[in-house]
C-alpha cells in the first residue's frame, strides 16, 4: 500500500459493492480514489481483502461475481498485466456495469476497442481538479447502488505511557555517610595539594643538603600517598583499593625519584663548570 494512503479495509458483506480492477504498480493515483470513495460512503473492495491462506485467482473471480459493479483503472501497467486483463475480461462475460478510468493517455489493444469501445470512460489523466473528476466518476450510476455503511478502521490502542526509570541512588560512604562524588572531589583535590607539597619540599630540601635517606622519606612518602588518594578516585572501585595503593604511590614515587635524579645530574654538571 502507498505510503500515507490509508484506505478503509476492503468491504465485506453481502450489500453491493464496487470491484477494484487495478496494477499495483499504480497504487498511490488508485488507492487516493478508493480512500475518496470510501469517504463518500461507497462500498468498495480492492484485493488488499484477500483472505490469508485462500487461492488468489479463486478469491478474485468470486468477488468479481459478486461485486455489483467494476471499475477498471487502465494504465500501460495494466494493459501489461495478464491477471488485470483477466478480471476485466471476466466482468465482460458475467455483463458487470463496468466503468474505464484511464489514468493516462493508453490506446488499447484492437480486440479489447473492439469489446469496450461502447463502456462509460472516464480520463482522469485530463482534469486538473480533483471536483472535476470525481463529478464525472459519479455520472457512472450504478456507483450510487453501492453506497451504504462502510466498515470503521480499526482503532489503533495507544499502549500507556511507560515511566522512565527510576535513577539508582546515589552511593555514599559505608562510614560517614558522604557523597561519593564530595569524597571523591577531598580525595583527589587532597592528593593533589599533597602531591605539590611533597615535590616542593624535595627541592627545598635538595638545597639545604638535607641527607639523602631523609630527603627520601620526606618526598616519596608523602608522593605515594597523594597518588593512592588521586589513584583511588581515577579508578573509582575499578580496581581494588591495594591495586591503587601499590600502583599509584610507586608511581608517584619513580616520579620523585626521577626529579631528584635531573636535580642531581644538575648539581654535577654545575660542579664541573665551578
Amino acid at each position: 500500500m502507498a505510503e500515507n494512503i490509508k484506505p478503509l479495509p476492503p468491504y465485506k458483506g453481502q450489500e453491493n459493492y464496487v470491484f477494484i480492477s487495478y496494477s499495483h504498480r499504480n497504487a498511490p493515483a488508485v488507492l487516493q480514489v478508493v480512500q475518496q470513495l470510501q469517504k463518500d460512503g461507497h462500498r468498495v473492495w480492492y484485493d488488499e481483502g484477500i483472505d490469508p491462506g485462500t487461492e488468489w485467482d479463486e478469491n478474485i473471480a468470486q468477488h468479481v461475481k459478486d461485486c455489483h459493479c467494476f471499475v477498471a483503472f487502465l494504465s500501460k501497467e495494466y494493459l501489461q498485466s495478464t491477471n488485470c486483463k483477466d478480471e476485466l475480461n471476466y466482468a465482460r462475460e458475467l455483463d458487470k456495469p463496468r466503468l474505464l478510468v484511464y489514468l493516462e493517455d493508453v490506446e488499447l489493444p484492437v480486440g479489447m476497442q473492439m469489446r469496450l469501445s461502447r463502456l462509460q470512460a472516464v480520463h482522469k489523466y485530463k482534469y486538473t481538479d480533483a471536483a472535476g473528476f470525481y463529478e464525472k466518476l459519479y455520472d457512472f450510476s450504478p456507483l450510487e447502488e453501492c453506497k451504504g455503511p462502510v466498515a470503521v478502521a480499526p482503532k489503533v490502542s495507544t499502549p500507556p505511557p511507560v515511566d522512565p526509570p527510576e535513577e539508582p541512588p546515589v552511593k555514599t560512604d559505608s562510614d560517614t555517610g558522604t557523597d561519593d562524588s564530595l569524597r571523591d572531589g577531598f580525595l583527589l583535590f587532597g592528593g593533589m595539594l599533597l602531591g605539590i607539597a611533597a615535590i616542593v619540599a624535595g627541592v627545598v630540601m635538595w638545597f639545604l643538603d638535607v641527607p639523602f635517606l631523609i630527603w627520601l622519606a620526606a618526598t616519596v612518602i608523602p608522593g605515594a600517598i597523594a597518588g593512592g588518594m588521586m589513584g583511588k578516585v581515577i579508578e573509582d572501585g575499578k580496581w581494588p583499593w591495594i591495586v591503587c595503593a601499590i600502583l599509584a604511590p610507586a608511581l608517584s614515587g619513580l616520579l620523585i625519584l626521577l626529579i631528584w635524579l635531573v636535580m642531581l645530574f644538575i648539581g654535577f654538571i654545575g660542579g664541573l663548570f665551578s
